[in-house]
């Protein structure tokens, strides 16, 4: 479902006259900008295939800080690194941690077992440090999950079920309207809500052992 279809459907759904593009009228504009909360309210409920990607990053000898380019997004998760040249994980270290290892009178050089982030380049892309400081070429797998920044373009697609964005997003224009707690703000806000719930079930049954949790 592109940008364009989404709030359309939006519109129709709250008796609006539907656009060509999401720019033409003010209240397309708004409708426009609750598409793209309620886009983001649904990346941040599960991590959805759609975002999921792999960024390969290959470690040179005496080289401990890299860029994760084209993610160019502050709100990625981290699902797992691995390190593809020796089949290890690496584990993910705060920076202090990471900071207090650097600092070592005697720095180790040998297989990355550690990574952390360090802000952000000029694309927006994270910066991730390594250590030990790799010894040899190394390639890592940056597992990741990574949301969209905000849709804009008419004919961009929504990652993420477009229904469930639609319905979220017409129980945001209803609040603005004014009928947040009315019975038919809450018919469409548990509709809502039952079909995020319904698409991360559909989902999560492809990815066992994600919704499992253990106490530790």
């Amino acid at each position: 479902m592109t940008l364009l279809e989404a709030v359309n459907k939006v519109l129709v759904k709250v008796r609006e006259n539907q656009v060509t593009s999401v720019t033409d009228t003010n209240y397309s504009n708004l409708i426009t900008a609750l598409v793209n909360d309620a886009r983001r309210e649904v990346e941040d409920a599960w991590n959805w295939m759609a975002l999921r990607q792999t960024v390969t990053v290959t470690l040179s000898a005496g080289t401990s800080q890299y860029v994760l380019s084209g993610i160019g997004n502050s709100r990625f998760k981290i699902m797992s690194v691995i390190n593809d040249t020796t089949d290890q994980l690496l584990s993910l270290k705060n920076s202090n941690e990471l900071t207090m290892m650097f600092l070592n009178n005697t720095q180790e050089y040998a297989e990355s077992r550690f990574f952390g982030f360090n802000g952000f380049d000029a694309n927006g892309d994270p910066v991730v440090d390594v250590y030990p400081i790799p010894d040899a070429a190394y390639t890592l797998r940056f597992n990741l999950v990574v949301p969209q920044n905000e849709l804009v373009t008419d004919n961009t697609d929504i990652l993420v079920p477009g229904h469930v964005v639609v319905l979220g997003a017409v129980c945001k224009a209803m609040a603005e309207r004014g009928e947040e707690g009315n019975s038919g703000y809450e018919v469409a806000n548990a509709v809502y809500t039952g079909a995020l719930s319904s698409a991360i079930a559909q989902e999560s049954a492809l990815f066992p052992g994600e919704t499992d949790f253990y106490a530790v």
